[in-house]
């Protein structure tokens, strides 16, 4: 009966050696409470410029072939200049046969005008494809600036601003940013030389351009840039040289785009 007795005592405490490890681990778990998240997040958002496509020909409908926009899983963006368009509205955009969002609203006068489209490449878009631009009616000319952003999150921005500055070289949009988003941004005028050039704070420019070709005086602008920290009303300029004419004034236009 005693040597039962011990031997159930030596087998129980050498159970409890045995589980004592696991208890003390399972202790060390931290059940997160609510609204909190049980991981860090993704890599930080990336933008890249892929390039630019011009057309000064009159159409309704752009096409622009061998369109760069980059490999795998990404979100393609790309910001539409048009000249001399009368009353007509930038409507639509696909790529690679696919339809694109809009992600702003369009802005600008009676003659130029501007907007940015966006395509989430989920699946299979090869890196050099055909991009569509169509208009309400016929317009003077079209150009496209094209971006990628890598570890964005899926659907449309976070935060648009459409500014217009009359009379003014200047253009100052205020916009937020989430921590390790992106933001893309585009500016537009008329009555220039052809010769202007743009200047850009907290953006930095990847294009100028005269849209209509040089002289025509139509002088736009595309810049970008990714943002390890949140920014809560940052300040984005853009200052073009040249001197007012007319009724001479820039349109301003940013996007911001959150990371997964």
């Amino acid at each position: 009966m005693i040597t039962a007795m011990l031997t159930a005592f030596r087998l129980l405490l050498c159970l409890s050696m045995l589980l004592a490890p696991l208890t003390a681990q399972s202790m060390s778990v931290i059940i997160p409470g609510p609204g909190v998240k049980a991981y860090s997040g993704g890599a930080d958002a990336t933008v890249t410029w892929q390039g630019a496509k011009t057309d000064n020909s009159i159409q309704t409908t752009y096409t622009y072939t061998s369109s760069p926009v980059g490999s795998g899983t990404r979100k393609i963006v790309i910001v539409v200049f048009c000249e001399g368009n009368g009353s007509q509205t930038i409507n639509s955009a696909t790529v690679a046969g696919n339809s694109m969002t809009a992600a702003t609203a369009t802005n600008g006068g009676s003659a130029e005008t501007t907007r940015q489209f966006y395509y989430d490449a989920t699946g299979s878009v090869g890196s050099s494809v055909t991009i569509t631009v169509t208009y309400s009616g016929a317009v003077g000319s079209s150009y496209i600036s094209i971006y990628t952003i890598q570890n964005a999150a899926l659907g449309g921005p976070t935060s648009t601003v459409l500014q217009n500055s009359a009379g003014v070289l200047t253009v100052t949009m205020s916009t937020n940013v989430n921590a390790g988003g992106v933001v893309i941004g585009s500016a537009l005028s008329r009555n220039g030389t052809g010769s202007e050039t743009n200047t850009w704070t907290n953006l930095t420019k990847d294009w100028d351009v005269d849209v209509d070709g040089p002289g025509s005086g139509a002088p736009g602008s595309s810049a970008s840039a990714a943002f390890a920290s949140a920014q809560t009303g940052l300040s984005i300029t853009d200052t073009q040289t040249g001197s007012i004419s007319g009724s001479r004034g820039i349109y301003g236009t940013t996007s911001s785009w959150a990371k997964l």
